[in-house]
């Protein structure tokens, strides 16, 4: 009997060590990304009537929302093919992989903007205190903050990115960006 539990044990040991690894980034990963990514894109273009995305709400990039998105789309299997053609494990591993380098990558460009927005929102709240500014020039700047919430929304997601994520990116930024630039 202990035999069995101990069996079990380990069994459930197991399995919850390898759910929780996830895919070291480092060089070939992350162009295993990329050459995915560009495919992916090659078969979204195909597919745009089937597309339900909408690129409206960045603060929840999850793999957990791109593999519902994927299965909404009835698309699971062909976006696995593609995933498993570039070395992926499955879409949860390339959906895993994805998000961690996007976010990475985010905090990369948010390091080297060099705390812009936290200037950017300091000099904005003394100016709303100033008594010397009009309600109509405090309008106008309230409304300007709107327009810059995309990059707040970056700001959170970088803030949740690994360190070593983040480490490990640095050298393939170029190739991130190029292929941000493309995607767009």
């Amino acid at each position: 009997m202990k035999f069995i539990v101990k069996s079990v044990l380990l069994v459930l040991l197991t399995i919850s060590v390898n759910a929780a690894a996830k895919t070291a980034l480092n060089g070939e990963v992350i162009d295993n990304l990329i050459a995915s990514m560009k495919e992916i894109q090659v078969w979204a273009d195909k597919n745009k009537n089937r597309m339900n995305y909408k690129d409206d709400d960045m603060s929840d990039m999850s793999a957990d929302k791109i593999i519902a998105e994927i299965k909404a789309m009835n698309a699971y299997g062909e976006v696995e093919d593609i995933v498993e053609k570039h070395n992926f494990d499955s879409v949860e591993d390339w959906a895993d992989v994805m998000t961690r380098t996007m976010k990475a990558l985010m905090a990369n460009a948010m390091q080297m903007s060099g705390g812009f927005q936290d200037q950017m929102q300091q000099q904005m709240q003394q100016m709303m205190n100033d008594p010397n500014i009009s309600e109509q020039q405090k309008q106008a700047m309230k409304q300007m903050m709107e327009n810059i919430k995309p990059m707040q929304t970056m700001e959170n997601m970088a803030n949740g990115a690994d360190p070593a994520d983040i480490e490990a990116i640095k050298p393939h930024m170029n190739k991130l960006q190029a292929l941000a630039e493309d995607g767009q």
